[in-house]
């Protein structure tokens, strides 16, 4: 990744004409203000890199300034403090709203809270204060014995907090009673003292800098995950990019680009003097810079890599792009130009062979095989994230939400639901053909489900996921099996736990045989994880530190956990490939990308994506077939997996006879064997763990209904209450009672126990032993005996 570097400088160089604060307007996209030493109000286009002629005399001078956050409602009002200690309200034009009089000495720092109903103040008097938005103090969070240089809003344990820096320590400060306090030394002892710090809402990560001119990076508990190299001067500013993938740090005559990891990007001198503030656009893709010597910077983020599919999609400028297909990348036509004259690039998205471009002012889908003229339309809004899937696309902004689109540029359905899309990124919503996932941004031990086409929450207990820990990063898999409406949901959460959970959307055979819904954890210390970017296979891909694991068949551990452990490779990674992140997984290959910033290719076995294509043809022969071929015992648990979630028993039970699983080979055999259709589904069922009330129900609504077999089943689950009860409200419509029976079973169980009817803890049990004192086994037999003819008949 790169930048783009335009300075404006001033003409009429003042002696003090530092520019203190800079932030982008909430209202017009490309409109910067500045604040200068001199009293005075700037603006200048970032589109045209231009100072406006418009100058502001606002009357006193501005240490910091902060917009009021962008919403539905955009209030074209910033609050400023003033170094007569001061608290200011203005509007755009410079007109004050009101004056408060918040510090003892300057103020220093302000900055709104993410949805504009409070905000915070600091000064040389070492106070740090909580306003309304209205300009009324509402407390007196912290006060330090020196001067508080920086401070930033962010989030800890779901309770809206704020860290402070003050000499050489950090300290976070929760906003509400329940909060606490956390703190540490951001740097050591007779280094110096903080200058500039960040916290980012969506990782959760703290960016520290000072005058020992190097940055650090620290969770929200404080403990240290990186410590920069010197940069040569103080670090005077820097800022998180709002998806929390990059940071800008600011120095004397520098500006440097770095990763979430902290590895150096891109680093370029300005000759401006020290930065003294840092802003970025809403779309993150622009930034803009206040220099002590009265110039700014404006910058353009260049370089991205977006892959996907057989191509890789670099973002040369602001409205230009280049299409790399990585198949014939050694021919002069692999390299082509998309150039966008209306609107500068915010965003875009790549999912196979689709790429979608959202500029300020239009939409474009691409089909980069043809790259055929693109669909397009009109965007009403700005753009701040774009999510693509092999048929779908959302697009977020702030004032209209998240909507999804087809591929062909038709609008499908909005999400119903409030959220901030602000505070959206790939990793805290994902999108199928059929479902959205969504991490609640108030709770987020929380995902929700949506369905695609209607934008509406799934009802019931699917349509929210309720997990003990924070959830990090969600992912839904994009498989179109035979049965199309079913996905499965994957997430990690803070303790680096993969969980997977099924997504069963419809009432088809598969529906309706549902199992019980429950996530189920498939791994620990899990730093990534990806799925298949096709719709041809459902296998997941993870990085456990040194090594990765391929999953073949993830979904079948609802069903057989052991068949699921058994269809997975697991192998190291290259050489200095450790703790790497997985950018795309597709065909027999996966790109990572290390902590160093290098781009590999790990090859895994191309075999699990051909048996999926046979598998999605119904071509079980050829399935077989390949996995006698290969002789893989991963190859061969795959296709158990399959067989026994589509319910191909002979495929499955030659499957299981390769992997000499004799007591399910013998288990299946028996099940092949049955006669009654209603009875098979049921052992199947109960083999697939689904849910006992669901295969009691079909024995139930068989005609005739099989009673017997419905208590037989409640008694093999020694579900024995059930049974009892199943058999007292049958003897009243049934010619034959079969209470007798489940008494009978129930004797040879207390018997292997080593009890006495007397001894029974059921109750219900002991009064109808004391209506039937004597049990007739001959009896008991016939019973048997007649609910079997009756099956077969």
């Amino acid at each position: 990744m790169d930048f783009i570097v335009n300075v404006i400088k001033e003409e009429d160089s003042k002696e003090f004409s530092a520019l203190t604060s800079i932030a982008y307007s909430p209202s017009e996209k490309h409109i910067v203000y500045a604040v200068r030493d001199d009293q005075t109000l700037l603006m200048y286009d970032a589109k045209s890199a231009e100072k406006l002629p418009a100058e502001i005399n606002v009357g006193v001078h501005i240490s910091s300034f902060s917009w009021f956050p962008a919403g539905n409602h955009v209030a074209n009002i910033f609050a400023c403090v003033c170094s007569d200690g001061t608290l200011r309200f203005l509007k755009s034009n410079g007109t004050l709203e009101k004056k408060v009089k918040a510090h003892r000495g300057a103020g220093i720092c302000i900055k709104w809270n993410y949805d504009g109903s409070s905000l915070v103040t600091s000064g040389e008097d070492g106070e740090v204060k909580i306003w309304s938005r209205n300009g009324n103090l509402r407390a007196k969070l912290a006060e330090f014995s020196e001067a508080v240089y920086a401070l930033c809003w962010g989030e800890k344990d779901m309770n809206e907090s704020i860290v402070i820096a003050h000499g050489n320590k950090l300290c976070i400060v929760g906003t509400q009673s329940k909060g606490g306090t956390t703190e540490w030394e951001g740097l050591p002892k007779d280094r110096g003292i903080i200058l500039a710090v960040d916290w980012n809402r969506l990782n959760g990560l703290i960016v520290v800098g000072g005058e020992d001119c190097i940055f650090r990076i620290f969770d929200s508990t404080g403990m240290l995950l990186h410590t920069s190299s010197a940069l040569g001067n103080a670090l005077t500013s820097l800022s998180w990019r709002p998806c929390g993938t990059s940071f800008l740090v600011g120095s004397y005559d520098t500006i440097c680009l770095c990763d979430s990891s902290g590895l150096v990007q891109c680093q370029k001198c300005v000759r401006v003097g020290s930065i003294m503030d840092i802003a970025w656009n809403a779309d993150g893709m622009q930034i803009a810079c206040a220099s002590a010597g009265g110039s700014i910077v404006l910058s353009n983020l260049v370089g991205q890599r977006y892959h996907g599919g057989d191509f890789i999609v670099t973002v040369v400028d602001h409205s230009l792009i280049n299409v790399c297909n990585c198949e014939t990348q050694d021919n002069k036509d692999s390299i082509r130009e998309l150039e966008f004259h209306r609107g500068t690039i915010d965003c875009l998205a790549m999912s196979l062979n689709r790429l979608v471009v959202c500029t300020s002012s239009q939409c474009y889908i691409y089909n980069l095989r043809t790259l055929a003229p693109p669909a397009t339309f009109d965007l009403r809004c700005n753009v701040s994230l774009v999510i693509a899937s092999p048929q779908y696309f959302a697009i977020c902004s702030l004032t209209a939400g998240v909507k999804i689109y087809s591929m062909e540029g038709r609008h499908v359905s909005s999400l119903r639901f409030p959220l901030r899309s602000d505070l959206l990124t790939k990793d805290n919503l994902s999108l199928s053909s059929v479902t959205v996932a969504l991490i609640d941004q108030t709770n987020k031990k929380v995902i929700h489900l949506f369905d695609t086409l209607t934008g509406k929450q799934v009802d019931g207990k699917m349509g929210e996921i309720k997990h003990d820990t924070e959830i990090r990063i969600l992912a839904l898999s994009q498989w179109r099996g035979l049965n199309q409406e079913d996905r499965q949901l994957v997430f990690l959460d803070c303790k680096k736990e993969l969980y997977i959970f099924p997504v069963i959307a419809g009432s088809g055979a598969q529906g309706s045989r549902m199992m019980l819904l429950q996530k189920i954890k498939i791994g620990t210390q899990i730093e990534t994880f990806a799925w298949y970017m096709d719709e041809k296979a459902d296998i997941l891909a993870t990085i456990s530190g040194s090594r990765y694991t391929v999953w073949y068949n993830p979904g079948v551990i609802y069903y057989d956990k052991e068949l699921s452990f058994l269809a997975k490779e697991s192998r190291d990674l290259p050489e200095g490939s450790k703790n790497s992140s997985i950018l795309t997984f597709r065909g027999s290959t996966m790109d990572i990308k290390t902590i160093d910033g290098v781009v590999m290719k790990v090859a895994t076995s191309t075999y699990p994506t051909i048996l999926y294509e046979l598998v999605s043809s119904s071509r079980w022969e050829k399935a077989v077939h390949l996995c006698r071929l290969i002789e893989c015992p991963r190859l061969w648990a795959a296709c158990a997996g399959l067989a026994l979630q589509y319910e191909e028993l002979e495929t499955l039970e030659t499957a299981l006879c390769a992997l000499m699983e004799v007591e399910k080979v013998q288990y299946i055999k028996k099940v092949r064997d049955i006669k009654c259709i209603e009875r098979r589904n049921v052992e199947l069922m109960l083999y697939k763990k689904c849910d006992p009330e669901q295969a009691i129900s079909i024995l139930l609504q068989a005609k005739p209904p099989l009673i017997y077999r419905a208590i037989k089943v409640n008694i093999r689950l020694h579900r024995w209450e059930k049974a009892l009860e199943l058999a007292v409200k049958s003897a009243k419509s049934a010619k034959e009672s079969f209470i007798c029976v489940v008494l009978w079973y129930r004797q040879k169980f207390l018997d292997a126990q080593m009890k006495t009817i007397a001894e029974d803890d059921s109750r219900n049990f002991r009064t109808y032993f004391e209506k039937f004192p004597s049990i007739d086994e001959q009896h008991v037999r016939l019973l048997r005996e007649n609910a079997r003819v009756q099956e077969n008949r």
